[in-house]
């Protein structure tokens, strides 16, 4: 009985090893993302920062007619995932 008792703690204790070892590494996975999560936040707000920016730029320069006809001459290429616009003449 006293040798199962003691082969029974060893494996509790090598359980209880593993399950810090992965409670440790689940803690440092979360603290990972926190911080990406965090990173990606603060680079979307900076991009919000500055599309205001533009586009305050835009409205100033541009009527609103002006832009609804500029908007139908502008195309999006996905191949090159960038905006082809045509040269134009701000009145």
């Amino acid at each position: 009985m006293e040798q199962e008792v003691t082969a029974q703690r060893k494996i509790i204790k090598r359980l209880r090893q593993k399950y810090k070892q992965a409670d440790s590494e689940l803690r440092d996975i979360r603290m990972i993302e926190h911080d990406a999560k965090d990173e990606l936040v603060s680079v979307i707000r900076e991009q919000e920062k500055n599309l205001d920016f533009l586009n305050g730029i835009v409205e100033m320069m541009l009527k609103s007619g002006e832009m609804y006809k500029l908007k139908e001459k502008i195309k999006f290429d996905f191949d090159k995932n960038r905006w082809i616009i045509p040269p134009f003449i701000v009145k």
